[in-house]
This record gives structure tokens, C-alpha cells and sequence, in this order.
């Protein structure tokens, strides 16, 4: 039998489908290398989308012991003294100061500087600049040859003037000619510190600074304290870099304590070809000079991720805003939710997610010129945003590039998304800081339903009608306790009257513009407690209710608490039969009183206890801030916007700026000159950035005490700061030494001001004795009252546990020095209320 054998076909090829399908292969893969190297090429551009001219105006440095530091922007304002709180630059022994100014081929017609004290009355020097250094790349440098005209460790203002031909430029400082070195041990110990930050291994150095809490919050990266682990400080495995020359600024020097700020940029590298995450980083330092080293008393960094439109920021429906902080994020959607519209650290951001565009709507970034318009004082916020696309915004603080540079102020945009492009309504010029117009925008910035922009700024309420650019004065002297904006800023009380007698209280809804009366009988005093939620807590005192001692009113407790609806409706009212109610502070959802029982034969109030009214209904979340957060295994809480529509590709995204800006129909809005007023402003620092504006010294420094804070007034005069103490200190006369502060005392005092012999005097009532030592160490003894007659004993000095307590006599051999235990004397002057005046020498008025 044959067997059947498979037969083998053996296949010819077919060179022209083998050629074909090749072509085919090579085609393809050269369109998919195509659009991948599209996508990494637009990865890798480290764009910058403004539509925004460059910057123009020159910017100063000064250069201290090695360092360059204080970068100076460059103003078109006079600001005097309003500037003064930006910086201090130490002066050398010598008196010679070296200035760097980056000129940018600017040419100047002539260069001279003034120095003043800080209230500017007393004109020190002025002098003009006759030889510098001009380099190749456009720096000059300069040498002001300050006279010996001024006093050792005494804060001047110093105002460099640059002379363009067709306009002076201002540059401002405080300087202080210290008598020590101290100061540049302490700006090396901060630049050190943010260096080894980036090196684990260099990084051991640092750990004799911090002070680990195991319950401390380690999910963090973009705000990091001392408190916060070892792998916090070193940026954990994220391999952040360090990005160019970090900025050293002394926000602050006042004797053995600093304030210093480093500011820099790092990157966490990328994988692959793609662009690197950029940051923006602060390292805000306060520092006390021991007597072998530096000691940290706080610290705080701040870093925010650059949001510059990467694609790989775009993500199925996130976009990713990366490491930062709440602080510096902002959003919103239309009510379509077509459009979103997001501020994230100082770039504003519009989203068609519909068309799948992003424009970087305002932006003062540059890609040429990093030392001008990367000056951080400045910030944005996002008013209105319709279902078209039209976005309201305005941009507040310095402003270093565009039609305004070299102003501080507030310019009120519109971007229209149809044109792609922004038009300026109005500029505001405001001679302050930015961290002072700052505070007060935070308090009121807002659009009406009714088309009427409200702003506070100056201690006043002013609405401008967005058509007509026409100016109202709703309100202004609203100072410490006259007043209280809701929390989401729709609702405004103040008090309409005197704050001591019988008056009524104005409730303004503001985004329908009406305004009601809240009235009280002849007896009666009323009092603007707070918001809570939109309901307006307020109080009633009766003409007798005062409580004074020793020359000054002290307390005005309320006898009746009342929370009223917007309608006007009394949701409530708390009275408790006998008994006086003060102290009001709200918490979540519970509004703590403070119950007091008056002493009818000395007229004194007596603490009895707090009680608390919790809300039995829940507050509308009105704040629909579409931003969440979650945690990356690298980066720890990264923050994202949550989106409507899913981004299944970014190969055809369009991300781009604004075509144009319009200044055509803009203006320029002078906001009305309001009586300053009688109370003295107290600006609280902390961690290198304004914390509050006080109407008391106990207030700020409730604020500030616990993060080692600093307090100034409005001539940027150090008036208190924690860190500045040392560890004993001991008056050697403390009834000579008290002169000025018993003077001021027996001539009246009645309430903080400056003396004219250059003193200033301020009530410290009920401040805790501990805090009063920082005026002890400063050679002023602290004056606290015995009784209501004038009765009063002087502490002198302090050591570790114990308290040195002067009673003056008209014999001075009668006179009795006593010491007692920190404990002991805390108990003792509680008797007496803590009732303390405190007086320091005043530099505003060298």
C-alpha cells in the first residue's frame, strides 16, 4: 500500500505587496513619531502665553556682605513711608552702601538718593550720585556715601531716586546702620538653610533646627514648617532641584531678631523628553541672634507648581494644579459649566471644555526676563464668568509690566472668550503696599448682580458703576469694631453714629445695593459683632455700661445679643438676667460669649463664665470652589480642578494667550481721600507677609504671637516682635528709665499716640504679662496699675523663672524693689486686670 505523502507548497514572493505594506509600515510609524515628537515638543517649551508687553523699568539690588539682595522694583509713585515695610538693607560700618542697579540699557539723566525718618517729617539727607560703574551687560553700580548724620540700629527711609529724562523712578528701603554683624550671620543661616534643603546629605546640618512633631501633618510639600519631618524639609522623593539664584530679602531686623525671605525656583525633573514641573518657592525665616549662634525661632515655605499650560496638566477630567496651596488657588464655572476659569499661584487660566482650549488669560511671567517679572507682589481674583466666556478679574498690587508698570494699584479687566481678547475698564492707583491693599481686598471685592463694583480699600467702602465708571462713597471710617463683611461678601453692617453713644446700624445687601436701618432707643449703644453665615450677630449696651480705668475706656460689655436675617427678620436674641455679655468670637458652627457680672460700688466686671449657642440649622455652601485635593505617592497632596467633560486627547487642544489688550475705553478712578482715622493701626506680620490690620495692641498680637511675629504701625516702625528678646534683662533705674511712660500718665493718657519727645505710649490692657517683656528688654519698664486711683508699680526685669517689680515712692529710700516667679506675678496682676501700659522709643520720628 503507498502511503500518502503531504505535498510542500513552497510560496513565490510578491515584491511589489512586500514593497507596498513596507511604504506602509515606515508611513505610520513616521506619523506616530510624528505626533508623539508634536506632543513632546510642546511639552518641552517652557511657554509663557501674555500678550503683555515686557517689562521696562530698571530694578535695584543692594549688595550686603556677599549677598545681593533686596530686589528693589522701581515706582512711578511717590510713596513715601507706604513702601517702607518691603525691606531693610543693613548699612556698612563704613557707611558705604553698593547698590547694583539692573539697568537693562536704560539710560539715566542723573541718580541721587534722600534718606528721612520713617514718618518722612524729618529730612536727614540728600545727596547726589555723581560717579558709578557702568558694565558691558547693563549693571551699574553705585556707592552712596551716606553722612554720619544718622543713630546706630535706627530705621531711616531711604529713597533712591533714578532720573530717565522724562520721568523719576523711586526706589525704597528702610536702612539701619547696626552696631553689630549679627545680621549677615543671620541672612547666611537662612541662604544655607534653603540650599542644603536640596542635599539629604548637607541637609544633616539643619536638623539642629528643627523641632519634629510626630503629630505634625507629613502630606504635605507645599507648606512645610519646622514642626514638619526631615523628608518635608529635603522635598521627600520628589528630586526637587534647585532652579537658578534663590533671592535673599530682610523683610525685618529690629536688634538680635531678622526676618529674612528666600525666594527661588526648583523642578522636579521630568521622565523622558517631557518638560520638568517648575515651582515657585518662599522660605520665610525668623531668626534671633543667640550668643554663639543663630537660633530659628519659625519658619514657614510656601511652594506653589507653575500652572503653564503643559498638556500633561490636562488629564481625563482634571486639571491638575500639582503641589500648592489653597491660599493661591481660585475657580469657577460658568453656569452652562461650559467654561471654567481657575487662578493657580499668580497665572489665570480659562478652559472651553466644549472647544478644548486653554488661555492663560493674564499672566506677568516672562520667558526672557525672569528678574523683573517674576516680582511676586501681586495677585489676581476672579469676579464673574458668564455662559459666553465673559470673565470679570481684576489684578491688584505692583504691577511690572503693561500700560501701569511702576504703580501700585488694582486694574479691573474683562476677557471675552469670542475675541480671545482683554479690555481694561478702570485703574485704581493706591498709595500702599500690596500686602496692606491686599488686606482689606480680601475683606470686600466684589461684582453686584446690579453691575456695580464694591471695593474696600483706605478704610472705606466705595462702589464703581462698571458702565459709567461713576464713584460712590458708601461708607467710610470703618476702623476696628465699627463694621463686618459676610464671609462670602455679600453683606455689609456698620455702624452709623458715634461708637460711645447712641446710634444705629446700616445693613447693606450688596449685591442688589439696598440698605436698611437697625435702630436703638436714646439709652442704647449698638454694637456690629460679626456675620454668621449671612445672618448679622449685633449687641446692645446701655449708656452706663462703660467700663473705664485709669484714664481710658477699657470695656462695653452688651447686655442683649441679637442674630438678624437678611430680611430683617430677629432669628434670635440671648440676654441672661444680671449678667453682661463680651468677648464674642464664632467658631464652625458656635458662637462663644463671654458672661461678665458688673460690680455696682466700683463699677468693675467680674468673669463669670462662657457659654455657647450652636446654629440647629445648616448653612448653604455657597462657596463652590470646585477645587479638590488627593495624594500622589510622590508628590504627597497635590491639588486638581474636577471637570464636567472627559479630555480624551490633548493632541488637538489649543492652549494659547489673549490676541490683544484694550486700554481704549479705560480710565483711571482716584478712589475719595477718607479722613484718616483717630485709632492707630496695628499691621501684624508673621512669617514674612501681613497677617491682619489690628486697632489694638492685643489684637495684633493675638494674631501673631504664636508664629513669632513682628508689629509695625503705618510709618513701618517695629512696635513689638517676639523674637527680639533675650534671655534676661535687668533696668538699672527703671523710675528714670519710666520718665516718659509716668509723664504721659499723669498728664492724661487716655488712649495710644506719639509722644513729642519721640515716645510712643499704648495701652496694653489685659495683655498677659509675658508678652509685655519684649518693652522690658527694650530698657522701657512696663507701668502697671494697682487700682483705679493711680496707684502703679514699674517691672523692670526678668530672668528665666522670676519677675522684678519696682513701687516708686516719693522717698526714693522708700522705694521697694521685689521679685516674684513668672506663676506668682501672673496671679497677682490678674487681680488687677492685667491692667499694663507699655511705651517704646519711636523710630518713625528719629
Amino acid at each position: 500500500m503507498t502511503k500518502n505523502r503531504r505535498r510542500k507548497h513552497h510560496i513565490k514572493p510578491n515584491w511589489k505587496l512586500a514593497a507596498l505594506l513596507g511604504a506602509l509600515a515606515i508611513f505610520i510609524a513616521a506619523m506616530v513619531f510624528y505626533f508623539m515628537n508634536t506632543f513632546i515638543v510642546t511639552e518641552r517649551e517652557y511657554a509663557v502665553y501674555s500678550s503683555m508687553e515686557e517689562p521696562q523699568l530698571p530694578v535695584i539690588s543692594a549688595a550686603v556682605n556677599g549677598y545681593d539682595i533686596n530686589i528693589m522694583p522701581g515706582y512711578r509713585q511717590e510713596l513715601g513711608n507706604a513702601a517702607a515695610a518691603d525691606c531693610v538693607t543693613p548699612i556698612p560700618e563704613d557707611r558705604r552702601l553698593e547698590l547694583h542697579i539692573h539697568s537693562y540699557n536704560t539710560p539715566a539723566v542723573a541718580m541721587s538718593y534722600e534718606i528721612r525718618s520713617l514718618d518722612t517729617e524729618h529730612f536727614i539727607e540728600r545727596t547726589a550720585i555723581e560717579d558709578y560703574t557702568d558694565s558691558d551687560d547693563g549693571e551699574i553700580t553705585v556707592i552712596l556715601p551716606i553722612q554720619n548724620m544718622i543713630r546706630r540700629d535706627t530705621q531711616y527711609l531711604l529713597n533712591f531716586k533714578m532720573d530717565l529724562g522724562e520721568e523719576t523712578i523711586n526706589y525704597y528701603t528702610k536702612i539701619v546702620w547696626p552696631s553689630t554683624e549679627d545680621i549677615y550671620s543671620m541672612i547666611s543661616a537662612a541662604a544655607e538653610f534653603t540650599e542644603k534643603s536640596f542635599d539629604s546629605e548637607a541637609a544633616r546640618d539643619l536638623t539642629i533646627y528643627l523641632e519634629t512633631d510626630p503629630s505634625a501633618d507629613t502630606s504635605d510639600l507645599g507648606s512645610v514648617e519646622l514642626s514638619s519631618g526631615f523628608s518635608q524639609i529635603t522635598w521627600g522623593e520628589t528630586g526637587m532641584q534647585l532652579s537658578g539664584e534663590p533671592r535673599v530679602t530682610i523683610k525685618e531686623y529690629n536688634g538680635i531678631m531678622a526676618a529674612v525671605e528666600v525666594a527661588y525656583f526648583s523642578e522636579i525633573p521630568a521622565e523622558a523628553d517631557l518638560n520638568p514641573d517648575i515651582y515657585y518657592n518662599t522660605d520665610e525665616f525668623t531668626l534671633r541672634m543667640g550668643s554663639e549662634r543663630v537660633y530659628m525661632m519659625d519658619f514657614e515655605r510656601k511652594t506653589s507648581q507653575i500652572f503653564n499650560g503643559n498638556k500633561h496638566f490636562f488629564s481625563g477630567r482634571r486639571i491638575n494644579l500639582g503641589i500648592t496651596n489653597e491660599e493661591y488657588l481660585q475657580a469657577d464655572k460658568s453656569d452652562n459649566l461650559r467654561y471654567v476659569a481657575f487662578k493657580s499661584g499668580r497665572e489665570l487660566w480659562i478652559y472651553d471644555q466644549s472647544g478644548k482650549q486653554a488661555v492663560n488669560v493674564f499672566t506677568f511671567r516672562s520667558s526672557t526676563d525672569t528678574l523683573r517679572a517674576d516680582n511676586d507682589n501681586h495677585d489676581i481674583k476672579i469676579l464673574s464668568l458668564d455662559d459666553n466666556g465673559v470673565m470679570d478679574f481684576v489684578v491688584y498690587g505692583y504691577i511690572n509690566r503693561g500700560r501701569h508698570e511702576g504703580y501700585n494699584g488694582i486694574v479691573y479687566y474683562r476677557y471675552m472668550q469670542e475675541t480671545r481678547s482683554i479690555s481694561e475698564l478702570f485703574f485704581i492707583p493706591v498709595e500702599s503696599t500690596f500686602e496692606a491693599i491686599k488686606a482689606e481686598l480680601d475683606e470686600l471685592c466684589i461684582k453686584s448682580d446690579a453691575g456695580m463694583f464694591y471695593l474696600k480699600q483706605n478704610e472705606a467702602v466705595t462702589a464703581i458703576d462698571l458702565t459709567s465708571l461713576e464713584m460712590m462713597n458708601v461708607v467710610s471710617g470703618l476702623s476696628g469694631g465699627r463694621y463686618a463683611v459676610s464671609a462670602d461678601q455679600t453683606m455689609l453692617a456698620w455702624i452709623d453714629g458715634s461708637y460711645y453713644e447712641p446710634n444705629s446700624i446700616r445693613l447693606m445687601d450688596i449685591m442688589s445695593g439696598s440698605t436698611r436701618t437697625i435702630s436703638g432707643n436714646t439709652e442704647e449703644i449698638l454694637r456690629v459683632i460679626s456675620f454668621f453665615g449671612n445672618d448679622l450677630i449685633y449687641g446692645i449696651s446701655g449708656l452706663s455700661d462703660e467700663a473705664r480705668a485709669n484714664g481710658r475706656t477699657v470695656a462695653f460689655p452688651m447686655r442683649t445679643l441679637r442674630i438678624l436675617a437678611p430680611d430683617m427678620t430677629q432669628v434670635m436674641e440671648y440676654t441672661k438676667d444680671g449678667l453682661y455679655l463680651d468677648n464674642i468670637s464664632i467658631e464652625d458652627d458656635r458662637i462663644q460669649i463671654g458672661q461678665y457680672r458688673k460690680d455696682d460700688e466700683t463699677g468693675e466686671y467680674r468673669f463669670v463664665s462662657r457659654d455657647t449657642i450652636v446654629s440647629s440649622g445648616t448653612e448653604d455652601d455657597t462657596d463652590q470652589s470646585y477645587i479638590s485635593s488627593d495624594t500622589d505617592s510622590v508628590k504627597k497632596k497635590i491639588y486638581y480642578i474636577e471637570l464636567d467633560e472627559n479630555i480624551r486627547t490633548t493632541r488637538t487642544m489649543d492652549v494659547g494667550a489673549p490676541e490683544n489688550i484694550s486700554y481704549e475705553n479705560s480710565g483711571t478712578v482716584e478712589l475719595p481721600e477718607n479722613a484718616a482715622s483717630s485709632q492707630k493701626r496695628y499691621l501684624a506680620y508673621a512669617n514674612g507677609r501681613l497677617k491682619g490690620i489690628r486697632y489694638s495692641l492685643q489684637d495684633a498680637m493675638d494674631l501673631v504671637y504664636d508664629d513669632m511675629g513682628w508689629i509695625i504701625d503705618d510709618n513701618a516702625a517695629v512696635l513689638f516682635a517676639r523674637a527680639d528678646r533675650a534671655g534676661t534683662q535687668t533696668i538699672r533705674d527703671p523710675f528714670a528709665s519710666a520718665q516718659p511712660l509716668i509723664m504721659a500718665v499723669e498728664n492724661g493718657f487716655s488712649g495710644d499716640s506719639i509722644t513729642s519727645d519721640g515716645y510712643m505710649i499704648m495701652d496694653a490692657y489685659s495683655i498677659q504679662l509675658d508678652r509685655l517683656l519684649y518693652y522690658v528688654y527694650k530698657g522701657c519698664p512696663v507701668l502697671a496699675f494697682l487700682d483705679g486711683e493711680g496707684d502703679y508699680c514699674l517691672i523692670y526685669s526678668y530672668t528665666g523663672d522670676s519677675i522684678g517689680i519696682y513701687y516708686p515712692s516719693d522717698d526714693e529710700t522708700a522705694s521697694i524693689r521685689e521679685s516674684m516667679t513668672y506663676e506668682d506675678a501672673a496671679l497677682y496682676f490678674d487681680r488687677y486686670h492685667n491692667n499694663f501700659i507699655v511705651f517704646t522709643d519711636y523710630q518713625g520720628a528719629s
